[in-house]
């Protein structure tokens, strides 16, 4: 049931007056070190500046306020939260502003980066310090956003790298690993050099200097640390580049197994109803069950997998590049639609060939490997199928997963079903994703060595078509006004006809063009 806001608010005020008493406790029953001994001094010529830390690791900051005798103001930027009343009175109890807002980091959601970058810059300019976590949720952790360094772009003033640590703490499972200092600990408070964005810093400026910052915090968060002789390992958020290899196949993937084992007694009777529908060639049944068609050519071979039409065509680029590197490469192409094997006869060059896809049932798995053995894997796109990626790891085959892509409810069935994804997604080698959004999911979905570097579909060269039909297109529409109705399901091309019909009353001689979005429905 929801709480009105006189008891939420009533409830944020007082824990957060629980958490400022319980902060100076901390301090006040701890061995305080300081450096470098003369940080009041430091800090004191520098104001304002903008106090930089790591997400999880500032809960003992507005005790630092107080260390310095609160000889100027400070504020802090914070993210929007439901218990933004608690942390505001946290930290009013330290004489300590809050500015709401935080980077979206590549999600859709606002939340209030923009507004908070105007404020930050403003209070910067009014004589007032700013304090700031410079990792931005979700993540990942332990790496500065560019967020930070615009803001000293703009204002002027340097970034000031802090950590503070106790040699006793709870370090909560969070993606940022949320620390709670306890009381009767070493308590110690490190400062790092400031560094100095210029006005006039580019793109590659600010990298560089966003990468300044982080290495400074860092060196802060060891070193202090280091000081109270605690395990900075406890509070580092693990990275999937640092797993020493894929992670362990456990019950769910064992279990999947086992069930798609099973579907090898109903294979047959799939694929003759699906055959019957014309989504499958009867000659070339053979291959979904790992009977190979063709002999595997001498040398070096690379297996690309790509789904369909949209994949295929955003993958031969790569296969024509691939082909062109190495003279004594051959290319098998895998898909499992009857429209892109038509596709792939049309189009792959020389010392390139097509098969259907073995369907994802053990047995016919490793028939199909055994027969290929290829020396490289390469999926497109979302194409991840668990048995064909265990087993091609069990024959240490290097895979890759390119294009990749991953709408979010896809991603949050991932996250959901981890004894899938992690075993998966470690088991690839390389990881090269459409852009850093992409990133940040398939890393946290157990992915080891993970890029963006950018979308194959926009990057590959038009279609071939047929200019004579082209020409005779043109002619056909040559100043009549077009609809385009592209990428259509069914019952859409209803819809669309529907409103031909109302437009055309408006706009005699218009032409509607429907490109279904699978091409044998045409």
């Amino acid at each position: 049931m929801a709480q009105s806001p006189q008891r939420e608010s009533r409830l944020g005020r007082f824990l957060g007056r629980v958490g400022a008493r319980y902060m100076r406790f901390v301090r006040a029953t701890s061995k305080v070190t300081i450096e470098p001994p003369d940080i009041i001094e430091r800090a004191n010529a520098t104001h304002p500046f903008i106090l930089a830390m790591w997400h999880g690791q500032f809960a003992l900051m507005p005790t630092l306020h107080e260390l310095n005798g609160k000889n100027f103001r400070v504020s802090a930027m914070v993210a929007r939260h439901a218990d933004a009343t608690a942390i505001r009175t946290l930290l009013g109890a330290f004489d300590i502003d809050v500015v709401l807002g935080a980077g979206a980091n590549g999600r859709k959601r606002d939340k209030g980066g923009a507004y908070a970058l105007r404020t930050a810059n403003r209070l910067l300019g009014d004589d007032c310090t700013l304090s700031m976590t410079a990792d931005v949720p979700p993540g990942p952790a332990r790496r500065a956003g560019i967020g930070i360094v615009t803001l000293a772009r703009l204002s002027g003033r340097p970034v000031v790298p802090f950590a503070v640590a106790t040699s006793r703490f709870i370090a909560l499972p969070t993606w940022s690993r949320m620390t709670i200092n306890l009381p009767y600990s070493r308590l110690a408070y490190v400062v790092g050099d400031p560094i100095r964005v210029p006005a006039d810093a580019d793109a590659a400026a600010l990298e560089m200097h966003r990468r300044a910052v982080e290495a400074g915090l860092n060196r802060a968060t060891e070193r202090a640390y280091a000081l109270v002789g605690a395990d900075i390992g406890r509070v580092t958020p693990p990275t999937p580049e640092a797993s020493a290899g894929p992670a362990r196949i456990g019950f769910a993937l064992k279990t999947y197994r086992a069930a798609t084992s099973l579907l090898g007694f109903v294979a047959p009777l799939l694929l003759a109803v699906r055959a019957r529908q014309g989504k499958e060639e009867r000659a070339r049944r053979g291959e979904r069950y790992g009977q190979a068609s063709l002999p595997r050519p001498a040398g070096p071979l690379v297996w690309v997998h790509a789904a369909s039409v949209g994949e295929t065509n955003a993958v031969l680029p790569v296969i024509d590049r691939l082909l062109a590197e190495r003279e004594d490469l051959s290319v098998l192409l895998t898909t499992g639609t009857v429209t892109s094997a038509a596709m792939a006869r049309r189009r792959l060059p020389p010392r390139a060939f097509h098969q259907y896809i073995v369907l994802d049932v053990p047995k016919y798995v490793r028939a199909f490997l055994e027969h290929w053995q290829p020396d490289l894997g390469v999926f497109a796109e979302s194409e991840v199928w668990p048995n064909l990626i265990v087993e091609a790891s069990r024959r240490q085959i290097p895979l890759a997963l390119i294009n990749a892509r991953m709408s979010a409810r896809s991603a949050r069935r991932w996250r959901w079903l981890s004894g899938f994804s992690r075993p998966l997604f470690s088991r690839f080698d390389a990881v090269l994703a459409q852009n850093e959004v992409l990133v940040r999911t398939i890393k946290r979905l157990g992915a080891r060595n993970v890029l963006a570097v950018g979308n194959l579909k926009i990057d590959a060269p038009p279609p071939v078509v047929d200019a004579v039909e082209l020409d005779r297109l043109r002619h056909a529409l040559d100043k009549r006004p077009v609809l385009v109705a592209a990428s259509t399901h069914d019952p859409e091309e209803e819809i669309v006809a529907a409103a031909h019909r109302l437009i055309q009353a408006r706009l005699p001689g218009i032409a509607t063009v429907i490109a279904t979005r699978h091409p044998g429905r045409g």
